[in-house]
């Protein structure tokens, strides 16, 4: 995947506690950038002398995303709210806040509305890591699609309930609607 954002800005920022540094330099950040994801950290892009402040605000408005690590150091931080605030007062189509959690924690009524990468459990996170990229990029590639049998099933079941007037009907409608619409 190439880097998404113009003129070479990253396309995320990763907003984290200093005590889950570990996981997000040892995992987030290597898998990220295995995929091509350009990726803004404070420990590589913050100049040394620079406000906190201003170099967390500069960095998240420079990328397309920002990428929260979820845990309960971070809701702990006083940097948590100042992180959210400045990546959620983007319009969303200019820049999206891509939660992760990674352990369990309180949230705040803002991004506990936000879908979220669920992290917790590690069987799920190779699955939960492709969302996030087609979250990042909308050009991962998807799952691998179902054959066979269970694609045979759906097509019988669609086809005898497609044989319901009302059913047909409604397809009849949308098509029409649709051809105006279009």
């Amino acid at each position: 995947m190439e880097a998404l954002h113009p003129q070479n800005h990253p396309d995320v920022f990763l907003g984290y506690s200093h005590k889950d540094r570990e996981w997000v330099q040892d995992y987030l950040l290597k898998r990220l950038r295995e995929e091509g994801v350009s990726v803004s950290i404070d420990s590589e892009d913050f100049e040394i002398g620079d406000p906190s402040i201003e170099a967390m605000a500069k960095a998240a408005s420079r990328c397309r995303h920002t990428i929260l690590v979820l845990t309960p150091d971070w809701v702990a931080s006083p940097w948590a709210h100042f992180e959210w605030t400045v990546a959620a007062s983007a319009s969303p189509l200019e820049r999206r806040v891509l939660p992760l959690l990674l352990k369990d924690c309180q949230l705040s009524a803002g991004i506990s509305q936000l879908v979220y990468a669920d992290f917790r459990e590690l069987p799920r996170r190779e699955a939960e890591f492709a969302k996030l990229l087609r979250a990042i990029a909308g050009t991962a590639p998807l799952p691998e699609p179902i054959k066979g049998e269970p694609v045979r099933r759906g097509l019988v079941a669609l086809s005898e309930l497609i044989q319901e007037p009302a059913v047909r009907e409604a397809v009849v409608a949308f098509r029409i609607y649709f051809q105006r619409v279009c």
